[in-house]
């Protein structure tokens, strides 16, 4: 696992990105305004649907989920579906990336969601977080990382996170949630990103 200084060093690295959730919050807000929905509902379907896409499919499904919630969106990985199934009977998240995504979406300062590129940044095996000393060991350093920088632990991560996707050169447009709202809602073609952003797979 990489040492605290490095993944210090990729925070500062990152740090322009470091309010990511409270600005995709805001987004997120003004999206089910124009959706009619509830916005813990909807953040709760995005952090469920989150493994394996990028944040504008995430958003997509998340906004067909609220519209036709027992039908399977196309291309959505049939675990995912099961996950979402699980969460509309019980109303509970499983996954140890999803539960924290959710909560840092909803204004969890202290929450670290820790998916694929943070695996990466952390240099740690994606299974090997199923590992309890590994997965506390890992938490335990971009709550260190936080520490260290003054920060609140899910701007550490993002930050950090933001390092790891660019170094892997994901660096693409991306329209808002508000947008693609918007475009669903009123049957207009999506509107083309005006804000350069980090897309990612997780």
């Amino acid at each position: 696992m990489r040492s605290i200084q490095t993944l210090v060093d990729m925070a500062l690295q990152g740090q322009a990105h470091m309010g990511w959730y409270g600005e995709a919050q805001s987004d997120i807000a003004i999206a089910c305004d124009i959706l009619g929905v509830d916005a813990v509902a909807f953040t709760e379907i995005m952090a469920v649907t989150s493994p394996r896409v990028s944040v504008t499919r995430n958003v997509k499904y998340a906004i067909l989920l609220t519209d036709k919630p027992w039908h399977k969106p196309s291309g959505m990985l049939g675990n995912v579906f099961d996950s979402y199934i699980h969460w509309l009977d019980t109303g509970h998240i499983r996954g140890q990336k999803t539960r924290p995504f959710a909560d840092a979406l909803l204004g969890d300062h202290t929450a670290i969601p820790l998916d694929v590129w943070m695996c990466q940044a952390l240099r740690i095996r994606q299974l090997s977080l199923r590992r309890n000393d590994v997965f506390t060991r890992a938490t335990q350093h971009i709550a260190d990382v936080a520490d260290y920088l003054g920060w609140w632990n899910c701007e550490a991560q993002a930050a950090i996170w933001a390092t790891a996707v660019r170094a892997a050169d994901r660096n693409v447009m991306v329209v808002s949630a508000a947008d693609l709202a918007l475009a669903y809602v009123t049957g207009m073609p999506e509107p083309k990103s005006t804000q350069r952003t980090l897309e990612y797979t997780s």
